[in-house]
């Protein structure tokens, strides 16, 4: 006999007492009472444990459903079977959605037994499991009291990476409490990057899992958290056996490295005081040798002036020109060596770049240059004068290997996503810029550090080259890669990414030359900058140019002219923002005020700072062109030819 509590909500004795020997008949030691409406169905179900609820569909002051919501609400896991002497299939349907286990008209009792032993057999595997699930609880809360007094991270993953544990040190670094991490994929938790090029990295579950063995990181990586903050970590990932060691999961062990990074840097920073004074020096004295060629030849300029030399003149201011540009390109090598030197990018080929520079660094040396460009290169996304700057570094690099004469091979070519021998399988489309040399290679000990600020191996270096190529293939989404060789030579490969379909429009025009006609314009230009001269000069060199030019050392002052004009019917036609003015405006807020005046205002902005985003992308905030401080007469009138319908026709 298998031992049944029966709770019946039946208006009916008789049916009642039908259901009741029904059950006695099939085995059933039945202890059974009836109830009929809401109050004592809710005594019955508080005063003791019940197997079985079977209830009428319709009673004079209840129904089922009514029963079934408070069977629910007491939160009691007892299995609810309907019996009605008529209940269509849309109402039986309606029934089972709500929760009950079974239905039966009363004309079909003879299915009541089975149903009931079916549901008593379901009822013991959900408490079996629920015992189950409280022991594996209990056993969780154990190992979570262990993993809190563990000083790093933990997560367990289980056989699809998905996250199945987090302790609270892992909750602390990702910024995802264990709620929100448990059942997500790894990844969307645990976002790796890699040091060098803060690209997404492999999973380390993924790795094991896809190995079957351990993995340790070998250097530290980058983990990003919830708010996009950035910490280095080092970590090891294992496998979870079972006990017929087959794997179950992945333990992911990781650990702050940020204090450890810390206090290396602070080391790391001591050892170059010494190195930073030596290259202050160094530069002082190359600044020094440049500001005395500007003066000189501009006293001889004078003087020749007075005389009426105007040839020698001419001459002489030119030199001074070209020393002025020497200048210049130092200032931008040493921004771009702070990280501070943004690039100003144009879409154009790197041909011109790779024809030019070589001749220029290897004049004069016992060093020979072959080229190898293929014919169709794509297009790339550049500063021209960073990326000559890298072209330049390496070139130089090479000369100096080669004391005693050699050969550089510079070859560049397309290399179309996915194809073998990438240094990183996520590059897309790139343009390999491949240089050789014959010199007598790098050795394996050093060639971790060759990239590193500072470090050289020449008596007479800065340690800057080098360092400077990496920085700059880096802010363009490049790599560079080195292969050597001891007593053969080394090959460093430049990989620029092609341009992209939305980069195509701003196309470059080549570097800016001596010839670049005299813009013809007319109407009136607002020039903002808060250096004196440099108003004087714009002033004198657009008043050349045709236009009527009204100068002003602030932003409100600009604002104040601009509006005025318009309400005199004289608008300005063109305005020259610089984009830094101490304590006051810059030209981006300023630009943003004056088209509210004049949305159509053609302008123009100036710094003396390259790592500010506008001079990297000037069209996104709203100006026609950029000129970063100093510049040459040539690169304000082409920053005025960017400016559409601005110039008279030509006669």
């Amino acid at each position: 006999m298998i031992r049944l509590r029966c709770l019946q909500i039946e208006d009916s004795e008789s049916d009642a007492a039908l259901i009741l020997r029904l059950l006695i008949k099939n085995g059933f030691d039945v202890q059974s009472e009836r109830v009929e409406t809401a109050a004592t169905l809710r005594e019955a179900l508080a005063r003791q444990p019940w197997d079985i609820v079977i209830a009428d569909y319709q009673l004079p002051d209840f129904n089922a459903p009514g029963a079934l919501a408070i069977l629910k609400e007491s939160g009691l896991d007892i299995p609810f079977i309907v019996v009605s002497g008529m209940m269509g299939e849309e109402i039986a349907v309606q029934m089972m959605k709500e929760g009950a286990a079974d239905y039966l008209t009363k004309g079909s009792l003879s299915r009541l037994a089975p149903a009931v032993g079916r549901e008593l057999r379901e009822a013991e595997v959900r408490r079996e499991r629920r015992k189950a699930v409280a022991a594996l609880a209990e056993e969780k809360e154990r190992l979570l009291v262990t993993l809190r007094s563990i000083g790093e991270g933990v997560i367990t993953t289980d056989m699809r990476g998905h996250i199945t544990l987090v302790n609270p040190i892992a909750e602390s670094l990702t910024g995802y409490p264990a709620a929100q991490a448990e059942n997500r994929p790894l990844s969307e938790i645990f976002r790796l990057l890699a040091p060098d090029t803060d690209l997404p990295c492999v999973n380390p579950v993924s790795r094991v899992l896809d190995s079957g063995e351990g993995y340790e990181s070998l250097q530290p990586y980058i983990l990003v958290d919830v708010l996009g903050r950035e910490r280095s970590i080092s970590f090891g990932a294992s496998p979870i056996r079972d006990e017929g060691k087959r794997i179950i999961g992945v333990v992911l062990v990781f650990r702050d490295m940020t204090r450890e990074q810390k206090i290396h840097e602070i080391l790391q920073n001591a050892d170059k005081l010494q190195s930073i004074g030596v290259l202050a020096g160094g530069i002082a004295h190359d600044f020094n040798n440049l500001l005395s060629g500007i003066f000189c030849n501009i006293e001889i300029a004078r003087i020749s002036c007075r005389r009426g030399e105007t040839d020698k003149t001419i001459s002489r201011l030119g030199a001074a020109l070209d020393v002025f540009s020497r200048a210049k390109d130092l200032t931008r090598q040493l921004l771009t060596f702070a990280r501070g030197g943004m690039p100003v990018q144009k879409t154009m080929s790197i041909e011109p770049i790779l024809r030019r520079s070589p001749t220029f660094m290897l004049s004069g040396s016992n060093v020979s240059c072959e080229l190898h460009l293929q014919a169709d290169l794509w297009l790339c996304y550049i500063d021209e004068n960073q990326i000559a700057q890298v072209v330049d570094n390496v070139v130089l690099n090479a000369r100096q290997a080669m004391p005693q004469g050699g050969q550089i091979t510079i070859t560049a070519e397309n290399v179309p996503a996915g194809s073998p021998g990438l240094p990183a399988t996520d590059l897309g489309d790139t343009v390999r810029i491949s240089i050789r040399d014959t010199g007598p290679g790098i050795d394996p000990k050093l060639r971790s550090r060759i990239f590193d600020p500072f470090f050289t191996t020449k008596p007479s270096g800065n340690g800057l080259g080098l360092s400077m190529v990496y920085s700059i293939m880096k802010r363009h989404g490049g790599l560079v890669d080195l292969e050597s060789q001891m007593g053969v030579g080394s090959t460093f490969f430049l990989y620029l990414p092609r341009a992209r379909e939305d980069q195509k429009s701003v196309r470059g025009t080549g570097a800016v030359v001596p010839g670049v006609p005299t813009p013809r314009g007319e109407g009136k230009v607002l020039v903002m900058d808060d250096e004196e001269f440099i108003r004087n000069i714009c002033r004198e060199l657009l008043g050349e140019c045709g236009f009527s030019v009204t100068c002003v050392s602030g932003g409100d002052e600009a604002i104040e002219i601009f509006r005025a004009a318009r309400d005199e019917k004289k608008p300005f036609v063109m305005v020259l923002l610089d984009l830094t003015i101490p304590g006051g405006k810059g030209g981006c807020e300023i630009l943003a005020e004056l088209r509210h005046l004049d949305p159509a205002i053609c302008a123009i902005a100036a710094s003396g700072y390259s790592n500010d985003p506008v001079m990297s992308h000037p069209a996104e905030y709203g100006f026609s062109s950029c000129l970063v401080k100093p510049f040459k007469l040539e690169e304000l009138f082409e920053a005025i030819h960017t400016c559409p319908g601005l110039l008279k026709s030509a006669p």
